[in-house]
């Protein structure tokens, strides 16, 4: 049943809409092919890529320990985790430099500040957590 373009399925599954919602907000910021990137050309790639692969990793690892149990599940949980530490600290240096303004670095360490709470509470409700 389809809502606003969206399945009641994709209603229920935040972790996982955020985590897109993150993706999407880091390509937005980073991707070097951005005339107004305000990352310098001999990091661009570098810098600007790794956020992205870590956003990229932070959804992979959301949707995958959606879809399996057990050990599988608390693995994909841990590395969705490791990941978001990851960008916050990638994001913090950006920020540091100048290469991204506040208000983006903001809206990124607002995401990922909610995914860390969910993945946590998500990780306790499976008993990954004791």
């Amino acid at each position: 049943m389809a809502t606003n373009g969206r399945s009641s399925v994709d209603r229920e599954f935040v972790i996982g809409n955020r985590a897109q919602e993150l993706f999407v907000e880091v390509i937005g910021i980073c991707d070097p092919r951005k005339d107004k990137s305000h990352f310098p050309a001999y990091c661009r790639d570098e810098t600007g890529g790794e956020m992205i692969r870590a956003a990229r990793e932070i959804l992979r690892g959301c949707l995958f320990a959606n879809g399996c149990r057990d050990e599988k599940r608390t693995e994909y949980q841990r590395d969705a985790y490791n990941n978001i530490v990851y960008l916050n600290f990638l994001t913090r240096t950006a920020y540091d430099n100048k290469w991204i303004n506040e208000k983006q670095h903001d809206r990124i360490l607002r995401y990922t500040g909610e995914l860390t709470k969910r993945i946590y509470n998500w990780r306790r409700a499976t008993g990954a957590i004791k």
